[in-house]
């Protein structure tokens, strides 16, 4: 499947790049702690800590299946099932006692990336489409939820749907994770040996870095992009 074959290059390559734990990391801590802005009343403060408390049970119960995942005996993945089981019920929660809280989204996302693991794909499709719905645009991974909609419904046979979604998230300049769906769009050509497509997006991605000025404005992806680049004698 893409999105297997795209944690895979998430663990290997892109963790292994200098950026990609800092990148790894921030995505978790926006996920876990996202709300308690300035100047929210006392009442929704209350409500998002008891929100991140209970995100925060969750996860936890999903990092204890993903590290019996690691290990592919009978027993550990047994005990992996049981924990993934735990952590849908405890995103249940979250959905069920902080619906209107900023952090219920995060619960559906998360709820997808289980039903992925089980290999029902359809489910975590329809549990995305949620999770984007309830966003507000404004929502600093908003972006990020959606290139993962686009990868997973890849997945469930909406192959043009979901590239189609990449090339306009790549293609958008106002987008901020621009950078990210053309990295993971030209990660799928290139996997499904579009060869061309891939280093056209590609291309794009480097060229756009060239009038960059600020460092931290720089792609995290770039130096992937171009080490890819190389090898494909572009």
């Amino acid at each position: 499947m893409i999105v297997d074959m795209l944690r895979n290059v998430w663990r290997e390559e892109v963790l292994s790049y200098r950026y990609g734990k800092q990148v790894a990391f921030f995505a978790l801590f926006a996920a876990i702690f996202f709300g308690g802005y300035q100047g929210y009343t006392w009442h929704k403060m209350t409500r998002e800590k008891a929100a991140q408390y209970a995100v925060a049970e969750a996860i936890d119960e999903l990092d204890k299946a993903n590290y019996y995942l690691l290990d592919a005996k009978e027993q550990n993945i047994q005990l992996a099932q049981q924990y993934l089981k735990d952590a849908q019920l405890a995103f249940d929660v979250v959905k069920n006692s902080h619906g209107s809280s900023d952090l219920a989204p995060y619960a559906l996302a998360f709820e997808a990336d289980i039903a992925l693991r089980q290999g029902d794909n359809k489910t975590a499709l329809e549990l995305l489409d949620k999770a984007v719905n309830a966003m507000s645009s404004k929502d600093m991974l908003y972006g990020m939820m959606q290139i993962k909609r686009a990868l997973v419904r890849i997945d469930t046979a909406d192959v043009a749907g979901g590239v189609a979604e990449l090339e306009k998230y790549a293609a958008d300049k106002k987008n901020p994770q621009a950078d990210t769906a053309a990295f993971y769009l030209g990660y799928y050509y290139m996997t499904a040996d579009k060869i061309a497509d891939a280093v056209r997006v590609w291309t794009a991605l480097r060229d756009s870095m060239k009038n960059v000025d600020k460092q931290s404005a720089v792609s995290p992806w770039l130096a992937i992009v171009e080490d890819k680049l190389q090898q494909l004698g572009a």
